[in-house]
């Protein structure tokens, strides 16, 4: 009786373990997905308060997710986003980037002034090596602001510039790995409130003890991209020269050619001369903003003619210039260098700054 019981038992034993497989499967099937608000992209700004958290300090702020706001394999950047284009007056906000075994995180809280760019009271900033807290040091306001404008801090995009249209926080906090450092460095982007100065870049390297000594780099109103160009994934930072505002016409029609800068051991590095298809882009970009405003784009053709020094073509330069000056198109703005005053304050201005020489 008992043996011929045994093939039944072990029928009923294969049915019960077929049964819990396929409960199981369908369990994790039909569970739910992340819930509203969560996102595969962290970096964004995350809300640390909590109702009744003052007396024991804010709450705590969760560490980025493993691979999020983080360089890919082999990637030289990584950088974090912080969305203050609606901020809650005292809001606890962070961004963190991870880049290799280096994790870097910016928190503070918002301020809100009617009128002005919203700002961080009380920023830090933290570094962790490979999970394990290293250093949090105070950030402090750009070096060249006078005392008086000093109690609070204006994250400003740094990463890579969003796609037109992009409705999507900035790029405020950055990890590169540049070639002179065997570690990261922090990259910063601080504006000054101004209508339209200024923005910093600070880099401060990280080192085993946690972070050196801050550098900063002077923008004026030229924005600021961390990517990376050519086939090697080095990176750098893209931004414009700001001296050419002004000069040929009004701050809304003024170009600015390419600048292109590395950081390394002395501080950040003109290497503009290395990218030459970034060069040639924007000059090509300038000419067409040129050609698309008349009379008033004579600011955008400084621009073009100081990226074509850059290549090298300063003798075509001039010569177009001279063609499109018989063709009356150098008329400019009103108040404004024209004609060949145009021409003669260009060429002294291009030499003093070291592109093209005065004699073309």
């Amino acid at each position: 009786m008992r043996e011929r019981l045994k093939p039944l038992v072990l029928a009923a034993i294969a049915v019960c373990l077929i049964a819990a497989a396929c409960s199981s499967a369908g369990n994790a099937a039909s569970a739910p997905g992340p819930g509203p608000g969560t996102s595969a992209e962290t970096g964004s700004s995350l809300a640390a308060s909590s109702a009744g958290s003052s007396s024991e300090g804010p709450a705590p702020i969760a560490p980025p997710s493993p691979g999020v706001a983080a360089g890919t394999a082999g990637s030289t950047t990584a950088c974090g986003k912080l969305d203050l284009s609606n901020p809650t007056d005292g809001a606890k906000v962070a961004t963190s980037a991870v880049l290799g075994s280096t994790e870097v995180s910016l928190t503070g809280t918002t301020v809100v002034n009617p009128g002005q760019t919203a700002a961080l009271s009380s920023p830090t900033l933290t570094v962790k090596e490979r999970g394990v807290k290293v250093a949090t040091v105070p950030v402090a306001p750009p070096a060249a602001l006078p005392p008086d404008q000093t109690s609070s801090v204006m994250p400003w995009r740094v990463g890579a510039k969003p796609p037109a249209g992009a409705d999507t926080p900035n790029e405020v906090l950055c990890l590169a790995q540049f070639p002179s450092w065997t570690m990261p460095t922090v990259l910063m982007g601080l504006w000054t409130g101004g209508a339209h100065c200024c923005l910093y870049v600070r880099a401060i390297p990280v080192t085993g003890d946690g972070f050196g000594s801050p550098i900063e780099k002077g923008l004026g109103n030229s924005a600021a991209s961390l990517i990376t160009d050519g086939d090697t994934p080095v990176p750098i930072l893209v931004t414009g020269d700001d001296s050419f505002t002004y000069v040929f016409a009004p701050f809304s029609r003024s170009g600015t050619p390419l600048k292109v800068l590395s950081f390394g051991q002395q501080g950040f590095v003109d290497v503009t001369a290395q990218h030459r298809s970034l060069i040639a882009n924007d000059a090509n970009g300038w000419f067409s903003r040129f050609e698309d405003s008349p009379p008033d784009g004579l600011g955008y053709l400084a621009a073009w003619v100081a990226d074509e020094c850059d290549l090298g073509q300063a003798k075509q330069v001039w010569r177009t210039l001279g063609d499109l000056h018989s063709q009356g198109k150098l008329s400019g703005t009103e108040g404004w260098p024209s004609g060949s005053d145009y021409v003669k304050t260009l060429r002294e201005f291009l030499s003093q700054h070291s592109y093209c020489s005065a004699g073309g």
